[in-house]
């Protein structure tokens, strides 16, 4: 298990597959030193005047199409419907701290709470995002695990999901951007990738409680859409055949609710919230 990188795309490609934010999105990122803060407030706020002047002209612009004010052709009408993409609200960069324990010791961290629109056009859509040496994750460049990352940091459900900058040399890095907690108890920690306990023995136990019924019928759908996937043999690797299915039965309206520590028995779920709770400091 390690951290989890923000940025799950590799190809330039890929930038116009994942979903766009919504215009009112926002997503704090924390760094080391108030130095790297304002190196990327600096940064930041030129690009957000520039967005905020495009999706201006582009509002214009198509007030001017709709009422027939003047001829728009296509190109430019195209034109003016990515730059609304740009619009933020509120169009605001904002300043915090918070805390980081790491050895026992506890530290001064500092942030900025940004639109998330403005996050991605000056950490992605400007940038080189390609892998170079030594910042290879080993992962597959997979635009719907981003759009998870995006939806994740916007959810709003606590512990807060925030990004952690990890690289000090260079805080504009967008592969040094980790997935993070803040919290009031522990602060802003990097998160890891899931632990899966996949056996846990036992020995003069009574079964039961049972799987609830809502989750069995999700076992069943599970297991008849594995079905549909091995029926139907495609050179892609599973984690890609699964996101397809999820897709498709998400845009047919099947989005089962999943209980924060994922689903099981009353008793396996039991097992991992006292897990969660006594290794919540490691």
């Amino acid at each position: 298990s390690g951290f989890v990188p923000f940025l799950q795309i590799a190809e330039e490609e890929h930038k116009l597959l994942v979903g766009t934010s919504p215009v009112d999105g926002r997503i704090r990122v924390f760094f080391r030193t108030a130095e790297a803060r304002d190196t990327v407030r600096a940064h930041l706020e030129p690009i957000l005047a520039e967005m905020s002047e495009r999706a201006a002209a582009a509002s214009m612009t198509l007030k001017e199409w709709k009422s027939n004010h003047r001829e728009v052709g296509d190109e430019e009408r195209e034109a003016a419907l990515c730059d609304m993409r740009l619009k933020c609200s509120p169009a605001s960069i904002s300043e915090m701290t918070s805390l980081s324990h790491a050895n026992h010791v506890t530290t001064t961290i500092y942030g900025l709470e940004v639109p998330e629109r403005l996050l991605w056009e000056a950490y992605v859509t400007r940038q080189d995002i390609s892998h170079p040496p030594d910042w290879e994750t080993g992962r597959d460049s997979e635009p719907a695990f981003m759009d998870l990352n995006l939806h994740a940091a916007r959810d709003g459900s606590l512990p807060l999901v925030v990004i952690w900058q990890i690289d000090t040399d260079n805080p504009l890095n967008p592969r040094g951007l980790l997935m993070a907690h803040d919290d009031n108890e522990h602060g802003v920690m990097p998160v890891v990738s899931d632990v899966d306990a996949f056996l846990i023995g036992s020995r003069g136990m009574a079964p039961g409680p049972h799987l609830p019924t809502d989750q069995v019928e999700l076992v069943k759908w599970s297991l008849s859409n594995i079905e549909g996937v091995l029926a139907d043999p495609k050179p892609q690797g599973w984690t890609k055949r699964w996101l397809e299915v999820l897709k498709r039965e998400m845009a047919a309206g099947y989005h089962p609710e999943m209980p924060p520590l994922g689903f099981g028995d009353p008793r396996s779920y039991d097992i991992m919230a006292k897990a969660v709770s006594k290794l919540s400091m490691s």
